[in-house]
């Protein structure tokens, strides 16, 4: 069971642009990490603020970095949604990159955001 995973942005401005405005998340909390954890855990010489959102069976942790380095190409974080084309419009009119790659099962859709990171979104299927 996956419990959380992290994200990095450069801003509060961004996380609170991605995760509440486009994604409509609910902020659990928010905790600052000293420099000497960040270097000792991620080897990053730096302070960060982390915002934590509650996505009901996991937890989304968004650390902000001033100086944040540049996301993997392939990492991404893939989002389920009941009406994933409304957060596609959404993304469209905030200036996100949304790339689109038509299969015969459907379409896959990757967004892109101001810091670099990926989003594969995908319409929540009941089960």
């Amino acid at each position: 069971m996956l419990v959380h995973c992290g994200i990095s942005v450069s801003s509060e401005k961004n996380a609170r642009s991605v995760f509440e405005d486009l994604f409509q998340f609910n902020l659990a909390w928010s905790f600052d990490i000293s420099a000497d954890i960040m270097l000792n855990l991620f080897g990053l010489p730096c302070t960060a603020s982390v915002r934590t959102y509650d996505l009901g069976n996991s937890k989304l942790e968004v650390f902000i970095l001033k100086d944040m380095p540049v996301p993997g190409r392939i990492q991404h974080v893939c989002l389920e949604f009941d009406d994933r084309d409304s957060v596609i419009r959404r993304a469209a009119k905030k200036g996100f990159s949304v790339r689109r790659y038509r299969r015969t099962d459907g379409e896959v859709i990757f967004l892109e955001d101001a810091d670099g990171n990926l989003y594969e979104l995908k319409n929540r299927i009941p089960r």
